[in-house]
């Protein structure tokens, strides 16, 4: 008898580990996008930024001109879908992302 309520009780506890592991990782997804919301500053070109949404969505203005598309994460890798179907991606260290291309925007 005993040894039956010790196998419930485990049963239980690596179900409530679980259960807390995968609701730790659907956090960590659903919060990388809210994390990234804001505006990133070109370092070398200030007035150049890219605007980023919590719905998923980004605008740039880059010399003058605005571009706009959709954008997700994981984990690291950002990748950036434009409207015109062009997919460009980057990496996020921090409060920067850094493109493809090497270059550098800093969360302001």
């Amino acid at each position: 008898m005993k040894c039956n309520n010790i196998r419930r009780a485990n049963r239980s506890f690596s179900s409530i580990i679980i259960l807390m592991c995968m609701l730790f990782l659907l956090g960590c997804n659903s919060s990388s996008t809210k994390t990234l919301s804001g505006k990133y500053v070109d370092e070398v070109n200030p007035q150049n930024f890219t605007e980023f949404k919590a719905d998923g969505t980004f605008t740039v203005q880059k010399n003058n001109n605005n571009i706009s598309g959709s954008y997700t994460t994981d984990g690291h890798i950002l990748t950036l879908k434009l409207k015109s179907g062009e997919i460009f991606k980057g990496k996020i260290e921090g409060n920067s992302i850094i493109g493809d291309g090497g270059g550098r925007s800093t969360k302001k």
